[in-house]
C-alpha cells in the first residue's frame, strides 16, 4: 500500500457476485454484503478489518485471516459502517476496486454509488483505484507457492 501511496483499501464482497480479489484477502466466504478494510500505518504495518452482518460474522471470524471481524445488526448499512470506520481514521486516500483490469474491478456501479453516498463528498474525493495494490498483492508468493512453481 505504501508503494501505491494509499492509506486505506476497501473491498466489498457479496455472495453470488463476489469481487475477483475476494479469495485472495479472506473474503471468499462472505454471504451478505461485507466490507473488508485494510489500513497501513507509517511503519508499513497492515491492519485488516471485516465489517459483516451478524449472521455471517461468526463464520468469517473462524476462517478469515483478518485481524478483526466486526458484526453489525441486521438492517444496518454496511456502507455506512465502513464509512464511519474510514471517517474515524481519516485516510488521505482510499483505494477501491475500480479499474480497467478485471482483477481490480470488482466494485459494481451500484455499490460505488451507495459507497459514495455513505462517504459523502469529502471522503469520496479521496477514492482511487486499487489496481497497483491488487497487482502487488497477487505478485507476492509464499515459500510453498514458489516450491510448487519450481516443480
Amino acid at each position: 500500500m505504501a508503494r501505491a501511496g494509499v492509506d486505506a483499501w476497501l473491498v466489498l464482497a457479496r455472495e453470488n457476485a463476489n469481487d475477483p480479489i475476494a479469495a485472495h484477502i479472506g473474503a471468499e466466504n462472505a454471504g451478505g454484503l461485507a466490507a473488508f478494510l485494510f489500513f497501513a500505518d507509517d511503519q508499513g504495518n497492515l491492519e485488516s478489518l471485516a465489517i459483516s452482518p451478524e449472521t455471517e460474522a461468526t463464520a468469517l471470524s473462524e476462517v478469515s485471516p483478518l485481524d478483526e471481524v466486526r458484526s453489525v445488526r441486521r438492517g444496518t448499512s454496511i456502507y455506512m459502517a465502513a464509512a464511519a470506520e474510514l471517517r474515524s481514521r481519516n485516510p488521505s486516500s482510499i483505494a477501491i476496486n475500480s479499474s480497467t483490469r478485471n482483477i481490480a474491478d470488482g466494485l459494481s456501479y451500484t455499490q460505488r454509488l451507495a459507497l459514495e453516498d455513505a462517504l459523502g463528498p469529502e471522503l469520496s474525493n479521496r477514492l482511487v483505484s486499487s489496481e497497483e495494490i491488487v497487482i502487488e498483492w497477487l505478485s507476492v508468493k509464499l515459500p510453498q507457492e514458489i516450491q510448487i512453481m519450481r516443480r
